[in-house]
């Protein structure tokens, strides 16, 4: 099990705990991989070490971004199989054991998320955001497991030389799945593994994330522009894009001008994208 952690000194105990908890048939380690914190993250990292019959805390400083962090640790891993979950959420029990029973059938696993138990309706309220019980996809295209539950045979992720490290904001997950899939391998869902999913929880905060997004949506298109991803046309994109702009004013009077301030970064981020990687990604 592999978990990126970036000055996760706050949510990373909760996260420790929770798996220490998992009751598993088979053996496994725990790979936490200190990406470039400045905070405590591997000292309440290391304070779990008698929790875990293998826990490793290892320093990952060369580069950054979940991606990189994820590979680092996975490089390090003696299994077969390799689990991830994100350093500021909490494993449900029975969640290990869940995702290990779905990697017998199938190359890549995603399991589900949750938010309802660990945001507040406030939080909640910044954004949109589905009730992920099923694999997601995206550009109505390939399904996907969500980096935050995701599992892979290691076998596979050695062959799609791991996760692209120039995915910086988001995708990278997204990435990997369609890859593997275009390469023959199976994916396959795990209903039973949740983990209660942290939302972020400002404006700011949540925007900065959504830009991120739609810049890495975006890089996403532009690597898979030769597969049969529909698009709307131009006249209609247009069209699409400056009914949400107008909708602004009606959107906060209606109180829900904070979900209208992430669309709007989103929007914002895949302009970004669409000039970086040269492309008209869907919307």
């Amino acid at each position: 099990m592999v978990v990126p952690a970036h000055n996760a000194q706050a949510t990373l105990g909760a996260q420790l705990e929770a798996l220490a908890t998992q009751v598993v048939r088979r053996p496994f380690e725990v790979i936490v991989v200190d990406n470039q914190s400045t905070d405590a993250t591997a000292q309440v990292a290391h304070g779990f070490a008698d929790r875990f019959a293998h826990l490793r805390v290892v320093t990952a400083s060369a580069g950054a971004g979940v991606a990189y962090a994820r590979n680092f640790g996975t490089a390090l891993a003696s299994g077969d199989r390799v689990v991830y979950c994100q350093a500021d959420d909490i494993v449900r029990p029975g969640w290990l054991q869940a995702m290990s029973v779905a990697l017998d059938s199938a190359d890549l696993v995603g399991g589900v998320l949750d938010v309802r138990q660990i945001n507040s309706a406030y939080v909640q309220s910044l954004s949109w955001h589905p009730t992920m019980t099923e694999l997601p996809t995206t550009m109505r295209y390939l399904a996907y497991a969500t980096g935050a539950s995701l599992g892979v045979r290691l076998s596979v992720w050695r062959e799609l030389n791991g996760f692209d490290e120039t995915f910086i904001g988001g995708h990278e997950e997204v990435d990997f799945a369609w890859r593997a899939q275009l390469a023959g391998h199976t994916i396959g869902s795990a209903p039973e593994a949740v983990i209660d999913y942290r939302l972020r929880g400002s404006v700011k905060g949540v925007m900065k994330q959504r830009y991120g997004y739609g810049r890495s949506y975006a890089q996403l298109y532009s690597r898979f522009t030769d597969q049969p991803i529909r698009r709307l046309s131009l006249k209609h994109e247009v069209k699409v894009i400056g009914t949400f702009l107008i909708s602004g004013p009606r959107e906060c009077l209606a109180g829900r001008g904070n979900q209208w301030l992430a669309g709007l970064a989103w929007t914002a981020g895949r302009w970004r994208g669409n000039f970086a990687y040269g492309v008209r990604c869907p919307l």
